[in-house]
């Protein structure tokens, strides 16, 4: 991987956190869209998922 970078061992480590950032970010997001629909929604999704029982809103 360091060749494709020209040998420049800073900018491989540059694109590899970038990269561990953007997962980062979209793990962040997921869980709070997720969250949020549960919290918004009738169905509960998420709380089914964690309790076992279902109740609409």
């Amino acid at each position: 991987m360091i060749r494709l970078t020209g040998n420049d061992s800073l900018a491989l480590h540059f694109w590899h956190r970038l990269g561990m950032w953007f997962i980062i970010a979209f793990v962040i997001a997921h869980v709070y869209t997720a969250i949020r629909e549960d919290i918004m929604s009738r169905q509960s999704v998420i709380s089914v998922m964690i309790s076992g029982w279902r109740w609409f809103r």
